[in-house]
């Protein structure tokens, strides 16, 4: 699991070119400017995947080989950012309760579960049976130290570019912190497959950094990307997912990037013979609100 990042934005400020219609042959905030944390500037995102991508699956698998397996660790020595983390995301769940179409808590997967931090302190006490997948096997260990005895819990190492789940096993797939160092074909990708192994109502739920909108940054230092939310709304469409609910996180330190939750259904999913954003309205929640609407 990617820890909050505690870099300051490269760079500031809201003041920006009006926004060029898209070419039909490009896709919309493909050409998305972007710097990294050595303050080199990229026209678009794709110049940087050109760049960086041949070794960078195998440096960000070197990066948390050599992390220690802790709270600490997967949290980048930002260990107060636990509680509010959780605060926030507990929050969330409540929030899904109580849409009109609320997904079963039966079965929970969590991907690139680390040490089992959410797992165990978010997830374990709301689901019947809950998977853990992890690369890392320093961090997998430690969680299964952690949750030994647990027969409900199934743990598998794989990497998430090529994790494969099987079709219509998950009511709730929890990817916290991990999407950002997935290329953008490869989040697709991983989505589409999430996407496709969901049960009926179920959710997908990402929880991740935001980068300012004056653009995504690129941290060499762990092979992460902060992602702007019109990027995440672009990659979400592309892997044929819509926002379902949105909340931002609260209490969190200066300093250190933005955190949003987004929870996703199929695009072309319907419940009770309507379309499930219709039954959104209503909802009262702190931070939480339907996905067309500016979030608080």
């Amino acid at each position: 699991m990617k820890r909050p990042s505690a870099k300051k934005p490269i760079v500031s400020g809201r003041v920006r070119k009006p926004a060029k219609k898209p070419s039909a042959r490009k896709r919309p905030g493909a050409k998305e400017p972007g710097f990294d944390d050595n303050g080199r500037r990229y026209s678009d995102i794709s110049t940087f995947w050109n760049s960086v991508e041949e070794h960078w699956y195998g440096k960000v698998a070197t990066y948390w080989s050599n992390e220690e397996p802790s709270n600490d660790g997967v949290l980048g020595g930002l260990s107060e950012t636990h509680e509010p983390d959780l605060a926030t995301s507990r929050r969330f769940l409540e929030a899904l309760r109580r849409l009109q179409t609320p997904p079963a808590f039966d079965h929970v997967v969590d991907c690139g579960a680390g040490v089992g931090r959410v797992t165990e302190a978010l997830l374990l006490g709301s689901f019947e049976n809950l998977d853990l997948v992890e690369p890392c096997k320093p961090l997998l260990a430690e969680a299964m130290k952690r949750l030994k005895g647990r027969q409900n819990v199934r743990f598998l190492s794989q990497p998430l570019q090529d994790w494969d789940p099987p079709r219509g096993r998950y009511s709730v797939i929890w990817l916290q912190w991990v999407l950002l160092h997935l290329t953008d074909k490869d989040f697709v990708g991983l989505l589409s497959r999430c996407r496709d192994c969901l049960r009926p109502k179920g959710v997908i739920c990402v929880k991740d950094n935001l980068a300012p909108r004056s653009g995504w940054l690129a941290d060499l230092q762990d092979h992460s990307i902060a992602r702007t939310e019109r990027m995440y709304k672009r990659l979400f469409a592309e892997a044929g997912l819509r926002i379902e609910l949105e909340m931002r996180q609260t209490d969190w330190p200066k300093g250190v990037l933005d955190v949003k939750i987004f929870a996703l259904r199929p695009a072309d999913q319907k419940v009770g013979g309507g379309s499930i954003s219709d039954q959104r309205f209503g909802l009262r929640c702190p931070g939480c609100v339907p996905s067309n609407r500016p979030c608080l």
